[in-house]
């Protein structure tokens, strides 16, 4: 059916726009990083390094009190940002200004921090479970859901679940070929869009 030619066409779309490489590297965004590599001090904050060995990631986990987020982008919805920062330090990325609203990253350069809202798959469900009707989130506005701690964390992944789970649809933006990882789950979806930057 309709649905079944949806999912085929989103997942020959993503197949042909991923890359094999787990990392890649462009003149306006830093080498990615795997957040399976660093070590975790006596706070519990994980430090991981750069593949290239030059710069450092500062990986911190925090706790949300929200998910859903009313968006003022138009045509979308609500949207949900499961991470503060991103690890891609893109240079021509709008989010920079998010800075500013990080817990422990106020005055970091952007790219080198991610704060990992642990819980926020946990918050996003009890918020569907008290909406009265279905809408559109959008993964996300002001980081990449796929950035290269999503490797580790799958706190995207998780979103997506819970969305499949109480009947809403998802849009995806983003850069990285790991949202390759999750092409069964999009399509298994209601409604799946996934745009790349």
């Amino acid at each position: 059916g309709n649905r079944q030619t949806g999912a085929m066409a989103l997942s020959m779309t993503i197949a042909r726009l991923s890359i094999s490489r787990t990392t890649t590297q462009s003149p306006t965004c830093g080498t990615a990083f795997s957040a399976r590599h660093g070590t975790v001090d006596q706070s519990g904050r994980l430090t991981s390094v750069w593949r290239d060995g030059r710069r450092k990631m500062d990986i911190v986990e925090i706790t949300t009190k929200s998910a859903l987020v009313r968006s003022r982008i138009p045509s979308v919805e609500y949207v949900i940002n499961p991470y503060t920062g991103c690890g891609h330090g893109c240079r021509y990325c709008y989010a920079v200004f998010m800075g500013k609203y990080s817990r422990h990253h106020q005055n970091a350069r952007w790219g080198s921090f991610v704060e990992v809202k642990t819980n926020i798959a946990e918050v996003l469900r009890g918020e569907l479970a008290r909406k009265r009707k279905t809408a559109t989130a959008m993964l996300s506005s002001v980081c990449d859901p796929y950035q290269p701690a999503e490797d580790k964390y799958q706190l995207t992944r998780a979103c997506i679940e819970a969305l499949r789970e109480y009947g809403w649809s998802t849009d995806i933006l983003t850069r990285s070929p790991l949202v390759t990882r999750d092409i069964p789950l999009l399509a298994s979806c209601i409604g799946a869009a996934v745009g790349f930057s």
